[in-house]
């Protein structure tokens, strides 16, 4: 069966390459007519625009805006030459379209095609399965993550380099594999990169290879990540601690689309999509010169901030569940739920580790846990937040009694924690000055932010710069 296409393009190149991208899987008409002429479109159908000879993302908006009146109940895909064009996420959701970034490559289309046309057709949308087994579109409720979500989807078909920022722990890692498993490279590698576990002296080694005898112990000739990558993609984590000469090098990747190997004369092609990710704000770094400013317009072609979860707690009991899932698939565990005290507390807890604490702390708490469901006790006493009972609550409810040493010891961990919060934030994450405030040594306020696992970057500033 065939699936209706109507391809709006005014230039013949594009029309063969949209025509190629629908195959024998749709049935494509083709017309040339400009877009202000487009005629109405009752039926359920995609269409795709090619919108590159507009001048700026207000008139790719109005024309998006028109078109979706003609056509209720099709869904859009238009061309743009540049990501610079792209109007709102708002408005695009409300024109039921999506943008197909350059470059524009026939099977990016199709697989762009493909999964709209399984959306439209109520195939439980896009289910991609991670590794772990993760549906993401049924893993979270909050709505800034769903629009993550869908700038992820709209970015994957295409060869766009993409910028992840967000906090230590919300799943840049996760969502950079998601990239590649959604991409037309999803079967050629995936290379992750953790660029601040790598000492400043071999940085550029471990990047781009080097040549026998380009330094001590070279003994031999060899492939750096980019050259394994070679087709695939390669995601470098914490781009911003990466050196001078590394930020040179992979400028010149990204603009050449070609480098060379530490102690080589000769340029050696590569082909390879970029996904970088910083949890600290790359506009700060340049600022203090610590990035160049070339690397992060060229690295920023497609941001996607990713946020903390304390800013989408209606999600962390989903992630809870999915957690307990994994760990009885792999423990063999009849652990199924986690109980209502025990869930308010995961609900009310800050997480400064975010996605990776709770996932540590479930899993923690499913290796002591005795019962079919994860109970208050199983979590850490610092998750325990004491709470006057309600008039309507029964004081003789199981779930609400601890004995006093225990409600003790939650109280005081709840204290420290609230309070170092609190301090921590008042001071921007300054060290020194939070243990001045509070009376303390600095060696004294590590230890206890270790203790609560609080992270200093956590309460820095971000600045609000938006280049």
């Amino acid at each position: 069966m065939t699936h209706p296409l109507t391809i709006y393009s005014a230039h013949r190149d594009m029309r063969e390459i949209l025509l190629a991208a629908a195959g024998d899987e749709f049935a494509a008409t083709v017309k040339t007519m400009p877009p202000e002429s487009l005629p109405d479109h009752p039926g359920q159908e995609i269409i795709v625009m090619d919108l590159r000879d507009l001048a700026d993302a207000e008139a790719v908006q109005e024309t998006l805006e028109r078109f979706s009146g003609r056509a209720p109940a099709c869904r859009i895909l238009f061309l743009i030459k540049d990501p610079a064009m792209l109007p709102e996420t708002g408005a695009l959701r409300q024109c039921h379209a999506e943008p197909l970034l350059p470059p524009h490559e026939a099977r990016a289309v199709h697989l762009a095609l493909s999964r709209v046309w399984l959306e439209m057709n109520g195939a439980a949308g896009l289910r991609c399965q991670t590794p772990q087994g993760m549906d993401f579109t049924s893993m979270t409720s909050s709505q800034t993550m769903r629009d993550v979500y869908r700038k992820v989807q709209m970015v994957a078909p295409t060869r766009t380099t993409v910028l992840l920022t967000g906090e230590t722990g919300t799943g840049k890692s996760y969502l950079a594999k998601l990239i590649h498993q959604l991409s037309s490279r999803c079967n050629r590698q995936f290379i992750s990169v953790h660029c601040g576990a790598l000492p400043e002296s071999l940085i550029e080694s471990e990047l781009f290879g080097h040549e026998k005898g380009a330094f001590t112990g070279a003994a031999r000739t060899r492939k750096g990540k980019f050259e394994l990558a070679d087709g695939g993609t390669i995601f470098l984590d914490e781009i911003g601690t990466i050196t001078p000469s590394a930020q040179i090098k992979l400028l010149h990747i990204l603009q050449e689309k070609a480098f060379e190997r530490v102690g080589g004369e000769k340029l050696i092609p590569c082909d390879v999509r970029i996904i970088a990710a910083t949890n600290e704000d790359p506009a700060v770094l340049c600022e203090q010169g610590k990035f160049r400013w070339d690397l992060f317009y060229r690295l920023n072609v497609f941001p996607i901030e990713v946020p903390p979860l304390r800013r989408r707690v209606e999600d962390i009991l989903p992630l809870a569940e999915q957690f307990i899932a994994n760990f009885r698939r792999d423990a063999g565990r009849n652990i199924t739920s986690v109980a209502p005290r025990a869930a308010r507390a995961l609900q009310e807890y800050s997480w400064p580790g975010n996605v990776r604490e709770l996932e540590n702390i479930v899993e923690r708490a499913c290796i002591l846990e005795e019962t079919d469901q994860i109970q208050a006790e199983s979590l850490p006493l610092e998750l325990l937040t004491l709470r006057p009972e309600t008039q309507t609550d029964s004081p003789t409810r199981s779930d609400t009694l601890m004995p006093l040493h225990a409600a003790r010891a939650a109280a005081i961990e709840e204290f420290e924690r609230r309070y170092l919060w609190a301090l921590l934030q008042s001071c921007n994450g300054s060290i020194k000055k939070s243990a001045d405030t509070a009376g303390i040594t600095t060696r004294q306020l590590h230890k206890l932010m270790t203790r609560h696992r609080l992270d200093k970057k956590s309460f820095r500033p971000r600045s609000k710069r938006n280049p």
